[in-house]
Order: C-alpha cells, then sequence, then structure tokens
C-alpha cells in the first residue's frame, strides 16, 4: 500500500496502489476525549470534550475489500434496513435521501476505522456522523 501525499485533501487519506483504488465518499471523523462528564451528560447535565485526531473513521468505496470492509458493509445494511424502517413508520422523527444511502450501501461502501470500539472514545459517533454527512 502506497500512501498518495498529493491526495490527503480534506483530512481523508486515499490507500491506492496497482489493483485497488478507494474512493473518497466524505470527511475523516475523529475520536474524542471526555474530559468530564462522562455520565452526567446521559442525566441532562454538563460535559467537556475534545476532539483526538489519532483515531479516525471515514466511509469508503472500493472494489478489492478486506475481511474488515466487508463486515463493516454488511452492518450497514443492517443500519439502512433500520433507518429505512424508522423512516417509513416515524417519518417525522427522521428523513434520509435513503435511496442514496441504500445504492451506496450495495456498491459497497464501508466505514473505515481505527477508532475503538466499546471505549466511549466515539466510534459510533463518528459512525452516524459520517452518515448523517
Amino acid at each position: 500500500m502506497i500512501i498518495d501525499n498529493a491526495k490527503l485533501k480534506n483530512g481523508l487519506k486515499h490507500r491506492q496502489n496497482a489493483s485497488n483504488t478507494i474512493e473518497k465518499l466524505g470527511p475523516l471523523f475523529y475520536s474524542k476525549i471526555l474530559l468530564f462528564g462522562e455520565y452526567g451528560i446521559i442525566r441532562d447535565s454538563k460535559g467537556l470534550s475534545i476532539p483526538y485526531n489519532f483515531y479516525n473513521g471515514a466511509l469508503k468505496r472500493d472494489k478489492n475489500t478486506s475481511a474488515e470492509a466487508i463486515a463493516s458493509n454488511a452492518s450497514l445494511k443492517r443500519f439502512v434496513a433500520y433507518l429505512d424502517t424508522l423512516q417509513t413508520e416515524q417519518p417525522q422523527l427522521v428523513t434520509f435521501d435513503i435511496e442514496t444511502l441504500k445504492k451506496d450501501v450495495e456498491n459497497g461502501m464501508y466505514f473505515d476505522s481505527s477508532i475503538p470500539q466499546g471505549y466511549g472514545v466515539g466510534s459510533s459517533g463518528a459512525l452516524v456522523a459520517a452518515v448523517i454527512r
């Protein structure tokens, strides 16, 4: 894998080699560090967090995918099905361009992330922000 420095625009890394190109589908989303208020914000209190750019994630699409990309795409398919149901059953709650989202996921879109899951550093938030954007 070769990192092409000319393509490091908008904070999004593009990987490229002879057989694989990754298509940019949006900006890079960073993890977070919650300085205080971890449980307080659940109770409508205040907290303070800062972005932590050591870990990040972005929506990507390519033709030669890894096992992680295939698993991520499968998870996104379930998420899109949930959003579609939610939009149908409660249209006042959420509105997405669900057809475009479905098409992107069917074409192999996945969330490529280095953000650790299960540690409270923003993996879910980064995914949601990427999908919403």
